[in-house]
């Protein structure tokens, strides 16, 4: 079963796509925040995460980086509200796949993370 990692400090946010992603059989870790974040995703070793930018503490970004370091092979999506040019450019230079701005579908954000998640899979192990 492959195990997703759910990032935001929104609770709505986060038990919609626990709910959503549970019922299409993933296995969902969650955390509120990116300290929480990178704990999960070193002891986990999540298959894919979905993190936001903006929250208290370790902001998105930061743990990115963190999260890559842990769980190098770990497909990660954000979701965020920010557009700003600048700070998405960021997220990709720091390890992000792809990148979804809130509001965002469901089924597209599903299905995007099992193509990432597929690919990340058929990479050789020393590439990340």
């Amino acid at each position: 079963m492959r195990k997703i990692l759910v990032v935001d400090d929104e609770f709505e946010i986060v038990r919609l796509l626990e709910e959503y992603l549970s019922d299409k059989g993933y296995c969902v870790v969650t955390a509120i925040d990116g300290m929480e974040a990178v704990r999960h995703a070193g002891s986990q070793q999540p298959d894919g995460v979905l993190l936001d930018l903006i929250m208290p503490g370790l902001d998105g970004i930061e743990a990115l980086k963190e999260i890559k370091r842990l769980s190098p092979r770990s497909a990660v999506i954000i979701i965020s509200a920010v557009i700003h040019e600048n700070i998405i450019q960021s997220a990709f230079d720091a390890g992000a796949d792809k990148y979804f701005f809130k509001p965002f579908s469901l089924d597209a954000l599903e299905k995007n993370m099992s193509n990432l998640i597929d690919l990340k899979e058929k990479e050789p192990k020393g590439v990340n």
